[in-house]
């Protein structure tokens, strides 16, 4: 085999191949110098920013509640919806049943007519007879209760008064007594201020052949 000859160094030489190109060397942009002497940095360079600053906040107390800057609003906390019991809300619908009840009772009974004070009462028998009479009422109340005192118009009839008791309960009337075995009963109904009117019925114990009855109106002449 012969080798190439060595080159005057004594170094063998070889055959020479093709060489590569060298690599490209990537681009670097030129920034030119800052100027001498001067302690700026050049235009392509910006200083570095600033941190943010922080809003400052003093210490606070254990037992001091949190203050917050004027800008800020503490935390809304979350209402809570009261849990409801279902004893509760049951005895809630029994009261308000009891104070509606009470509250009707209370409009349909009115308060006690009053009617002391004396009556012109006129008595009209029922038919067959076409008899009437003119008696005057003196009625003393204390509450509902009643104490009145019959006496003929007539002065000169020679009867007796008749002492009655009874009640009034809103506008309706009612009096009443038992002389010598009859029961004397008035009832009617207060329409006003000044009038009053019902029925009267006499019924004695001998027998209902001996009862009676008709009508009455009443007027107010003096309180």
């Amino acid at each position: 085999m012969a080798y190439p000859p060595a080159d005057p160094n004594g170094q063998p030489s070889y055959p020479s191949y093709p060489q590569q190109p060298p690599a490209e060397q990537p681009y670097q942009p030129y920034y030119p110098p800052s100027p001498t002497g001067s302690g700026a940095p050049p235009y392509y360079q910006q200083p570095s920013a600033a941190p943010p600053s922080q809003p400052y906040y003093p210490p606070q107390s254990p037992a001091a509640p949190p203050s917050y800057p004027y800008y800020q609003q503490p935390p809304l906390a979350t209402p809570q919806r009261p849990k409801r019991s279902p004893l509760l809300i049951l005895l809630a619908v029994v009261a308000l049943v009891v104070i509606a009840g009470g509250g009707y009772y209370f409009l349909t009974q009115q308060r006690a007519a009053n009617v002391a004070g004396t009556w012109d009462t006129t008595l009209v028998y029922a038919a067959p007879s076409t008899r009437t009479e003119e008696d005057h009422l003196s009625i003393q109340q204390n509450g509902d209760q009643l104490t009145v005192v019959v006496t003929l118009a007539d002065p000169n009839s020679g009867a007796q008064p008749l002492t009655l008791t009874g009640n009034v309960s809103g506008q309706n009337i009612s009096m009443g007594t038992t002389v010598s075995g009859c029961t004397v009963r008035l009832t009617g109904t207060v329409s006003d201020s000044n009038h009053m009117a019902g029925s009267w019925l006499t019924q004695c114990s001998t027998g209902s052949s001996n009862a009676t009855s008709g009508t009455w109106t009443a007027t107010r002449i003096g309180s």
